[in-house]
């Protein structure tokens, strides 16, 4: 009969231990931070409407729960964000860190995650003016996210308005400047030239590097000044117009 050697027995003694300790480090309680906004910024040009912003992080190959905070922005408007902290196990850690370098770890921020992001909701209960409603637009800057809240003219409670197009190459001309300026996506009438002004939109927007104006009712135009064909548009049905440059936009 042949006896076990004593660095065998040692070793083998300790394998249960091993694995006990492997199992306890696997399942080790531990929290991960995601990467988000760290601030946020709001300037609110709706009197009486009251906003507050609603923080929510997940990943859920580290933890099956989304996490969701409520805040209050500040007199200054301003708020600080949470940190996402997230709890898991180290193992899960472990995993992620591994995954991740060969690039099996998943990005998709509408699944699985992970992602963290801020949103705004409201604090009050608000109606816009007649042949009005809400638009926000919201921009990171760093770890910064900047939301801009304005009322818009809210072109399906007007009456169509024609087409009236006088001066083709003057309302490219004026819609490329419009687009290349891009300082907001919502277009201020203020900053409409003559050939704008006649074509009398009820409300402007850059798409992409169109301008899309709004005639009232279910119907816009693209004014594509550098191209013959606009975008595509979602929900909405795009065809031709007698003007080089414009098309027709309908929404379903």
């Amino acid at each position: 009969m042949v006896r076990p050697r004593p660095l065998v027995r040692r070793v083998a003694r300790f394998v249960p231990l091993a694995l006990a300790l492997g199992v306890v480090a696997w399942f080790w309680p531990v929290v991960e931070t995601l990467s988000g906004p760290r601030r946020a910024v709001l300037e609110n040009a709706v009197p009486g409407l009251e906003l507050g912003v609603s923080a929510r992080w997940y990943d859920l190959g580290l933890n099956r729960r989304a996490s969701v905070k409520t805040l209050a922005f500040a007199a200054d408007g301003t708020v600080s964000l949470p940190d996402y902290r997230l709890p898991t196990h180290a193992g899960r850690i472990v995993l992620k860190r591994v995954l991740t370098r060969w690039g099996f770890w998943t990005g998709c921020e509408d699944c699985y995650g992970p992602t963290a992001y801020a949103s705004l909701y409201r604090r009050n209960d608000y109606a816009p003016p007649e042949k009005t409603r809400l638009a926000q637009n919201a921009k990171v800057e760093g770890d910064v996210v900047v939301f801009t809240v304005s009322l818009l003219a809210d072109e399906t409670q007007y009456e169509e308005r024609p087409l009236v197009v006088g001066d083709l190459p003057a309302l490219l001309a004026e819609a490329r400047a419009i687009v290349a300026a891009r300082e907001s996506v919502n277009v201020d009438p203020a900053r409409y030239g003559a050939a704008l002004r006649r074509l009398n939109p009820v409300r402007a927007e850059i798409y992409r590097d169109a301008l899309l104006v709004w005639m009232g009712g279910k119907v816009g135009y693209s004014l594509n000044p550098d191209s013959v064909g606009g975008p595509l548009i979602n929900g909405a049905f795009v065809s031709g117009t007698d003007y080089a440059g414009i098309q027709k936009i309908d929404r379903l």
